[in-house]
């Protein structure tokens, strides 16, 4: 059990927008048994594979409940408000960069995702986004391979918050969620895609800044040995 006001929360939208985290199970679980609250879009149950469009309003809800304190009840009580992350996959990245312009965002973690130069068609906010973005950012990768690769350098690249961009050569768009390598089934990318990210996760909400040396600014780091890689900034 928690005491009040102590638990982490990561705030979780889906790849494509949708309202099914069925993709992510997997991941999330393993995020939330290493002691976090995961509030995920979509209504708990639902099959809705129906692609969306990334929307600045999208998790503003969950995080005014997670926020209300008891008033969400005695979960809610338990919640820490200044211990939120933002986090999504593909198109839900771009929702999390955008709840992380809110001042009550303590960290964002966006994965295989990035604003477009202009406003696309899955993604109509433009990359001048990021000049608001408030909280430190890891922005992940799959490598090359990953349809938003070139995204994630060039928001990385434009970021003016503390932020990490990360990546692994092989994993695509979806190998951390699928466990791939490659095109192939590797098993070990579910466990290593959970360690990232709670690693990030760990030294964002959890104040743990000995792992997050270790894992990401120390020069031998757990995650600067291939096929993974690790650039950081304005830490």
């Amino acid at each position: 059990a928690f005491e009040p006001g102590t638990l982490p929360v990561v705030l979780w939208s889906n790849g494509a927008c949708r309202a099914n985290t069925l993709e992510y199970v997997t991941f999330l679980t393993n995020v939330a048994q290493a002691g976090y609250a995961v509030v995920a879009y979509g209504e708990a149950g639902s099959f809705d594979m129906t692609d969306g469009v990334a929307d600045e309003t999208r998790m503003v809800p969950a995080l005014d409940w997670v926020t209300s304190g008891a008033d969400g009840g005695d979960l809610g009580a338990a919640f820490d408000p200044g211990a939120i992350a933002a986090a999504g996959h593909s198109c839900g990245g771009i929702d999390a960069m955008l709840l992380g312009r809110d001042d009550r965002i303590a960290a964002v973690m966006a994965l295989n995702t990035g604003y477009y130069p202009e406003p696309g068609p899955r993604a109509p906010y433009e990359r001048a986004e990021l000049d608001a973005l408030a909280a430190p950012t890891l922005i992940a990768n799959g490598g090359p391979s990953d349809i938003a690769y070139e995204n994630s350098l060039g928001n990385f690249e434009r970021m003016t918050v503390p932020a990490v961009l990360f990546g692994h050569s092989g994993a695509g768009h979806v190998g951390f969620f699928f466990g791939l390598v490659d095109g192939g089934p590797d098993w070990q990318m579910h466990v290593d895609a959970a360690s990232f990210a709670t690693d990030w996760l760990d030294w964002q909400l959890k104040g743990d800044a000995e792992t997050g040396e270790a894992a990401f600014l120390a020069e031998d780091c757990t995650w600067c040995t291939d096929p993974w890689s690790v650039e950081t900034k304005n830490f």
